[in-house]
């Protein structure tokens, strides 16, 4: 589901508004947890535990309005327990739709089709159903058999009436940002053929780029998730002597673009889970030194590993990395000079990833 031109408009509009007030600090997102109780008992939820009088109480009306009004953020997510459960949630609703707020309104879908009698579509309005994977992998973490077709029948229900609809089986999140950075301060000791000295000077940054993430589960059991950054990261108004630094020279160990691949496979077993990944990481080329003269190579590893979760308290793990014994290295000789490639003798000090390794561990979880 892609955030409506509505919503990108209204969020940006708020965010300049607050940067213009000088609000160095303000909310994006009010969550409202209106309760704890709910009618699933999923693998891993520690919230049915709560004793009874705490998983019978309830956010009032009021006190929901009252904590929108006082937050002021654009956006109000809803978890719970199950957020359908509170008789007064329709009110609840109808409430922040009234003050233009967009609500998220997390559910495992079993009470929405009554629900929904209730409250009508809104572009202010967003159900975020509960997914734990597919058919046998949901069924068994939220411990109902039949729950996967119960959230595929409301999608379809919903998407027919017109509400906005979105599920945790595929996830995407991509940040774009412009920052900029003045007087930060710089030092290092530097070795010259007869004396060390001390470099210091002051900088500024601009940097543009974006952060990804995203994760899919094209078919039961089987997920592939992907994670990176591109940026371009430049020094401006810096003052350094010599050939320290220029601007428009790339930000020290900064490279351009990075990212990170993991396919991961899980298996259900009777007395767990068991878990088998790949990542496959690239790094692209940096400099060491803001002279740009100190060039530091990119690389590329491969990690694995297969991890077994044993009932609820153990988890084994085997995992390898950098298998492939790739040399990367993160930084050149601290003590060489900026604008220097700090070779002598054809040979350079720097320091490597590590090479390949293989551990394994037993962890008891509490």
């Amino acid at each position: 589901m892609a955030i409506p031109l509505l919503q990108m408009y209204k969020v940006a509009r708020y965010i300049a508004g607050r940067k213009l007030r000088g609000d160095k600090r303000y909310p994006l997102v009010l969550m409202l947890e209106p309760l704890f109780q709910c009618n699933l008992a999923c693998s891993g939820c520690g919230k049915i535990d709560y004793p009874k009088e705490i998983l019978q109480k309830r956010v009032s009306v009021e006190d929901a309005m009252r904590a929108v009004d006082e937050c002021g953020a654009p956006i109000v997510s809803i978890p719970g327990g199950e957020p359908l459960i509170h008789k007064e949630m329709p009110q609840i609703v109808a409430g922040i739709v009234a003050r233009k707020k967009f609500i998220y309104l997390c559910t495992n879908a079993i009470l929405l089709e009554r629900f929904v009698k209730q409250v009508p579509p809104s572009p202010y309005l967003s159900f975020n159903l509960h997914l734990d994977g597919m058919r046998e992998t949901n069924d068994r973490v939220t411990d109902r058999v039949g729950h996967f077709d119960i959230v595929v029948k409301m999608i379809k229900m919903l998407k027919e009436k017109g509400y906005r609809v979105q599920t945790n089986i595929l996830y995407a999140d991509v940040d774009v940002f412009h920052r900029t950075f003045s007087g930060v301060p710089f030092q290092q000791f530097v070795t010259t053929s007869t004396t060390t000295e001390n470099l210091v000077f002051t900088y500024g940054v601009k940097s543009t780029g974006l952060d990804y993430v995203a994760r899919v589960e094209p078919i039961e059991n089987l997920s592939f998730s992907i994670t990176g950054n591109w940026q371009d990261s430049t020094y401006t108004n810096i003052i350094a002597p010599g050939g320290a630094g220029a601007d428009g020279n790339v930000l020290q160990r900064q490279p351009r673009f990075q990212t990170r691949f993991t396919p991961a496979y899980d298996i259900p077993m009777s007395w767990g889970d068991l878990r088998a990944f790949l990542t496959y990481s690239y790094i692209g080329l940096r400099y060491s030194d803001p002279g740009n003269a100190q060039v530091l190579p990119s690389y590329q590893t491969l990690d694995a590993g297969i991890v077994a979760d044993i009932g609820k308290h153990f988890e084994v793990r085997l995992q390898g990395t950098n298998l492939t014994n790739e040399l990367g290295i993160t930084e050149l000789d601290a003590r060489a000079a900026s604008g220097t490639s700090g070779a002598a003798g054809g040979f350079a000090l720097g320091r490597p990833i590590f090479g390949r390794e293989e551990n394994l561990g037993v962890k008891y979880k509490f």
